[in-house]
């Protein structure tokens, strides 16, 4: 779409593009004619922040489980080196679950 903003034309290399790629230029282009490339540069970006923002919830998700996962590694190993025979309880408990 920003292409399609600053230039004229396709670009040189279109052929060569996936036919992925040579629909976004064809409608970025069509969307110049027709005076509503603005409206599907905003929603494009628009579009982008939402898939941003769901990637950094995400993101947000797994550093926390993460994070719960090497807490409990560390409560293990603790109980581990003060208690072993409640280790071992414990570990029969998980394994039978």
């Amino acid at each position: 779409y920003q292409y399609a903003m600053n230039n004229d034309g396709m670009p040189t290399d279109f052929e060569e593009m996936t036919p992925e790629e040579q629909f976004i230029y064809r409608e970025a282009f069509q969307k110049k004619d027709n005076g509503t490339l603005e409206e599907g540069f905003n929603r494009l970006d628009t579009i982008i922040k939402e898939r941003d923002r769901e990637r950094e919830e995400e993101l947000a998700k797994l550093n926390e489980q993460a994070n719960a996962r090497e807490l409990l590694e560390q409560r293990v190993r603790n109980l581990v080196s003060s208690k072993p025979e409640d280790a071992v309880q414990v570990l029969r408990l998980w394994l039978n679950k």
